[in-house]
């Protein structure tokens, strides 16, 4: 009986996670509680926000430049790109259509979505380019 009884909650769990996945897999969910916590944490903690920025995706795209050879070039006047600055405002993204989808693993899931972003005035990026013959170009760009 205790056997029995066992089996039949383990198969019910069983229908049930695969009844949630099937309910999950392609799912569009709706973004205002993301929206909401991005607000939060861009209002609350600009200057964190914006040194996760430099140093985990504009340095990241810049090392990618790099190692697809973008720069610097064999005779190039520009040796090297770095990113000094990103300085925030109010306006902070707007995250759209959230997307869940199952991988391959029953563990893992994917979530994409879309981003939209409108920069206030004075928002941007500094950057430092690095010239042959050390001379250093310091560029905002709003």
């Amino acid at each position: 009986d205790n056997e029995e009884s066992t089996s039949q909650r383990s198969h019910f769990k069983s229908d049930q996670e695969k009844t949630a996945k099937n309910k999950m897999k392609g799912r569009l969910e709706s973004a205002e509680w993301v929206n909401a916590a991005v607000q939060l944490v861009w209002r609350r903690y600009p200057l964190l926000v914006a040194e996760w920025l430099r140093k985990d995706v504009v340095d990241e795209i810049l090392e990618g430049m790099r190692r697809d050879k973008l720069f610097p070039a064999a005779n190039g006047l520009i040796k090297n790109l770095v990113a000094t600055k990103i300085v925030l405002r109010d306006s902070s993204p707007w995250i759209m259509d959230i997307r869940l989808n199952q991988m391959r693993s029953e563990d893992e899931l994917s979530v994409t979505g879309r981003v939209r972003f409108v920069s206030d005035k004075d928002a941007g990026v500094e950057l430092n380019i690095v010239c042959a013959g050390g001379i250093n170009i310091p560029v905002k760009i709003e």
